[in-house]
């Protein structure tokens, strides 16, 4: 116990010096004189290299909402909650915490991503998204016959009754949890591979995820107000952080001839690490089947992806329309949401010991469909996720996530096609 909590302290302490680091520098070169800052923004403005001049200033935005009511049964435990907006463009290169990502960045930006981007081909080329979102965490809710609309509390020895409801501590299960966050991404591709690399910054311990929860059993399923988000992780607020590097391959896509970029199956692969409240390395492998024309290097694990204006015009009105699954898991070091941070919290696992003691190892998969129509793609998935702590209480869950994605008018309509020789 005692060298888990040293490792856990390890890493808590070096990622909040490294963002102290980076939050000075900041400062720093924010008042620095007139003319100095003036170069520096141009520089940073300034593209790595001629290949990332092809992403425009605005590639479109988002909405993603993740909730365990999209796939049945709705459990309302573990991960119940999840919106995400997005943003892509080159113009997200200035949002915050942009400036904080450059320094800590810089490795991987001169070492990978200006690398990836000095070729001179149209296969190299870069994008940027800017995300705002809220994820919440509960634990198991109990029986349901016992969370009829204001029926009290009732939990015996054995954990039976309606547990949401509950107002006190809960050891055996994972802690109510919230995050609260804004995240930078970089992509640089080349040919068959990418360098991923992004920062979120985020606060723990607002009380959004029980004022949702609230407004949902209140007013929509209309049974008892959950009772413990007093007890989440870091109540009161705590801030956090997590730097995240990923390289992607590309190991095959084809299955037809069709011009347009257009193919029918394409395998991919992606392995990163993370460090900051989730620390951790792991991968995962994707396929995906149907009418295919972009690229699945800068797709995320629940398919938005910040460069379709790459294939926009590109045959009719119908653009991409495909299954897909994906497979992989992860290696933990550290789970804030499910440890703790620096703030007391009442409910905290362990992977050491306890009645829920964590695991090292955690398998996920998916499985979705996506289509491509005009300026708007969307999505639908299923996530499954293994156990994530041992004891009388472990057990597999599962939630679903609708995405809608739009381009700008400025990508609508389709490219003009050569004259014929007369």
């Amino acid at each position: 116990m005692r060298g888990e909590v040293a490792m856990t302290r390890a890493i808590q302490v070096g990622f909040a010096f490294v963002m102290m680091v980076a939050s000075v520098a900041c400062e720093a070169q924010a008042q620095d004189g007139a003319a100095t800052s003036g170069k520096s923004e141009e520089r940073a403005a300034q593209p790595a290299s001629d290949a990332d001049k092809s992403e425009p200033s605005d590639t479109g935005w988002a909405v993603q909402l993740d909730q365990d009511v999209f796939w049945p049964p709705s459990a309302d435990k573990d991960f119940t909650q999840g919106t995400q907006f997005e943003w892509s463009g080159r113009r997200t290169r200035g949002w915050f915490p942009r400036q904080i990502f450059h320094l800590i960045d810089w490795p991987a930006g001169k070492l990978l991503h200006d690398k990836a981007l000095r070729a001179t081909t149209d296969a190299a080329y870069e994008s940027n998204v800017f995300q705002l979102g809220f994820s919440g965490f509960t634990p198991r809710k109990g029986d349901a016959g016992e969370c009829a609309a204001f029926a009290p509390p009732r939990v015996n020895e054995s954990g039976e009754g309606c547990v949401l409801s509950d107002t006190a501590p809960l050891f055996d299960d994972r802690p109510y949890a919230g995050l609260l966050y804004v995240r930078t991404r970089r992509s640089s591709v080349r040919e068959r591979s990418a360098w991923v690399s992004e920062l979120t910054v985020g606060l723990l311990g607002t009380n959004i995820g029980k004022g949702v929860q609230t407004f949902i059993h209140r007013h929509i399923s209309h049974d008892v107000a959950p009772g413990g988000w007093h007890h989440q992780i870091s109540d009161g607020m705590e801030l956090t952080g997590k730097y995240r590097l990923a390289h992607r391959w590309s190991a095959f896509a084809g299955g037809c001839e069709c011009g347009d970029d257009e193919h029918v199956l394409d395998v991919s692969t992606n392995a990163e690490g993370n460090l900051g409240y989730y620390t951790n390395i792991g991968g995962h492998g994707r396929m995906r089947l149907g009418l295919l024309r972009s690229t699945p290097l800068t797709i995320e694990v629940h398919g938005s992806d910040p460069t379709l204006f790459r294939q926009a015009r590109a045959g009719g009105w119908l653009k991409e329309a495909y299954v897909w699954g994906t497979w992989g898991g992860f290696l933990w070091g550290y789970n804030a949401l499910l440890q703790g941070q620096f703030r007391k919290t009442d409910v905290a696992l362990s992977f050491d010991d306890g009645p829920a003691r964590l695991r090292r190892f955690g398998r996920t998969w998916q499985a979705g469909a996506t289509i491509r129509a005009g300026r708007v793609t969307a999505t639908y998935n299923v996530t499954w996720q293994s156990p994530v702590f041992d004891g009388p209480n472990s057990r597999t869950h599962s939630w679903g996530t609708v995405l809608i994605q739009f381009l700008p008018k400025a990508f609508a309509g389709r490219a003009p096609r050569e004259a014929k020789p007369k």
